[in-house]
């Protein structure tokens, strides 16, 4: 897959509203729409996207080129990616909130042998008067999805990611991952996440 660039620009809207409970309510009811503007650069083998050949090579997509899939490289083939992101929320929008934000993510990838991926990734934000529904998570930093999620003006995250196929055939990959994952909202304690899928 070549290297490419992409853009986008999107309005998004938000209407934000509580049920009635006990105690207090969160103190951001109310529209919270907002623009969005975003680049992004990415492509080449063993990204931390390409997860997503595998895919279909499993469920039959891309078939013309298995044989090329499936027989081991003779060198190493690197790939790079990132993404940044630009929000913004007011009266012109349709915000009863002012707030913006900024996020950016960037990886390196390597791909070797017999199709084993090694894959760093860093990513980092910050707002600024964001409500509390708007503010940055867990899942803005980390690749994994987890149970208990935090959030925070300001978030910074790294991870490593190391995937080995145990078996390639015509019929699909079959691969495990092992990750270590780092996060802070800078608000909060860190937290550290390492495992196996």
């Amino acid at each position: 897959m070549p290297n490419k660039f992409g853009a986008t620009l999107g309005w998004e809207y938000y209407q934000v509203r509580y049920s009635s409970v006990t105690g207090p309510l969160p103190p951001d009811p109310g529209r919270q729409s907002r623009v969005e503007l975003g680049m992004r650069y990415g492509g080449g083998d063993g990204g931390a996207g390409a997860g997503g050949a595998d895919l279909g090579a499993i469920f039959g997509y891309g078939l013309a080129d298995i044989e090329e899939r499936i027989k081991p490289l003779a060198v190493p083939r690197y790939s790079g990616q990132g993404s940044l992101r630009y929000v913004q929320a007011g009266a012109p929008t349709g915000s009863d909130f002012f707030y913006r934000a900024v996020h950016g993510k960037a990886g390196a990838s390597m791909l070797w042998r017999r199709r084993q991926r090694l894959t760093l990734t860093v990513a980092g934000g910050g707002g600024w008067g964001l409500p509390e529904t708007q503010r940055m998570s867990t899942g803005e930093a980390l690749e994994g999805s987890y149970a208990r999620e935090f959030r925070g003006h300001t978030v910074m995250g790294t991870g490593l990611h190391y995937s080995h196929p145990f078996r390639i055939t015509r019929r699909g990959i079959w691969q495990g991952i092992a990750f270590v994952e780092g996060y802070s909202p800078l608000e909060a304690a860190p937290l550290l996440c390492a495992g196996l899928i």
